[in-house]
């Protein structure tokens, strides 16, 4: 099992707490709180039965699973599969306005995850980026505006996911400011 452990401005906080530094680590241990208890709540309305509380029950897709009788999370996420184009130079001189846009959907708490992908034994230029939108157009809006996208740096395919099994622990050390994912 892969354990990752995040401090600092990983985990959420604009700096890490020094030693003696008290209101830095009440502010860095009111932060983790915070998204832990964000992340809690995402779990609960993922738990909802289908179409409870949900805007987009009428426009999905049905989740055969959930017609099935089984309890799942039926959360509708959409992915986008983003591929260099040409040699990546053009990758290369857009990567930090493209990191400073997942920032920014980040903190607006539109992605979901993203990150890079290799082909197990190879190497390759391939990414995945997991958002939250309310639809097929907000979603490939959200895909258009990155700066990787709007210069041709890269081309991108876009697919709806809905998100059913899964688990993740998270581990808070307030006292430290770290957070493990398992």
């Amino acid at each position: 099992m892969d354990r990752h452990t995040f401090t600092g401005a990983a985990a959420g906080a604009r700096a890490r707490p020094k030693a003696g530094g008290a209101m830095k680590s009440a502010l860095l241990g009111r932060r983790l709180v915070e998204r832990v208890i964000a992340i809690a709540i995402l779990g609960a309305l993922a738990a909802l039965p289908s179409g409870a509380s949900r805007s987009l029950a009428a426009t999905q897709p049905p989740n055969l699973a959930a017609q099935a009788g089984f309890k799942v999370a039926d959360m509708t996420l959409w992915v986008i599969e983003t591929v260099a184009t040409g040699d990546g130079s053009l990758q290369d001189a857009t990567l930090p306005a493209h990191l400073r846009h997942q920032m920014e959907l980040e903190a607006q708490g539109v992605l979901f995850a993203a990150g890079p992908m290799r082909p197990v034994g190879g190497t390759g230029r391939v990414g995945l980026i997991i958002i939250r939108a309310k639809d097929e157009a907000e979603a490939k809006r959200i895909a258009d505006s990155d700066p990787m996208h709007r210069n041709g740096a890269r081309v991108y395919k876009l697919y709806r996911w809905t998100l059913n099994e899964g688990s993740m622990a998270l581990k808070v050390v307030l006292s430290n400011g770290t957070v493990t994912v398992n």
